[in-house]
């Protein structure tokens, strides 16, 4: 199945460095090969889906017990817990696209040998690049959804445009611009006549 040389996982395979790391830390190798390696590739992918779907249904549940509790929960309260459960199916969303779904599609790869991806440059960059950005992914989610983490957000940024020079002659040009841009009122003092009105 993996005798193709530019496979990802025929490459990580045929690294001299599993010699060295066999022969220093021969007791932290797991020999997982007993099981075949379709076998384990397979049993993944069906791990992967497995504790996708678990994940929603648990987040579904919780969403159904909040919504059933909402006449005890004060109008903050319930926002709150609301809040809380967006923040976790955000996270639980960002977490499965970006750390199981590279997975998926190199065991996708090894396993129906697609070629077209096997031989595509910087496959593995392309892979990994989701996985490191996941913290600041989380990061960022955190700071949209939870509203005293957004109202902190802005608050610094608003500082911070303040503090730049450059920024703060821009906005009292437009400030000025609004103010002289602005249609004057009527200066008419008399009463409209009878026929006009």
């Amino acid at each position: 199945m993996l005798n193709h040389t530019t496979s990802t996982l025929s490459m990580v395979a045929a690294d001299s460095r599993n010699d060295i790391f066999g022969e220093k830390f021969a007791a932290l190798m797991l020999h997982l090969d007993i099981f075949g390696l379709d076998t384990l590739l397979y049993g993944s992918v069906v791990l992967y889906i497995g504790v996708a779907a678990a994940a929603f249904t648990m987040l579904y549940r919780v969403v159904q017990r909040i919504r059933a509790k909402k006449n005890e929960f004060s109008k903050t309260t319930y926002r709150l817990h609301l809040n809380v459960a967006v923040a976790l199916v955000a996270y639980w969303a960002i977490q499965y696209l970006q750390l199981l779904l590279p997975v998926i599609l190199l065991v996708i790869t090894a396993l129906f040998n697609l070629k077209w991806m096997n031989t595509m440059p910087y496959m593995e960059i392309l892979l990994f690049l989701p996985i490191s950005l996941f913290s600041i992914s989380t990061c960022i989610m955190y700071m949209v959804v939870i509203q005293p983490f957004r109202k902190t957000a802005l608050r610094l940024m608003n500082r911070i445009y303040e503090t730049i020079p450059p920024l703060q002659s821009i906005s009292r040009i437009a400030a000025a611009q609004k103010t002289t841009m602005r249609p004057t009122e009527s200066t008419n003092k008399f009463p409209k006549s009878s026929a006009t009105k």
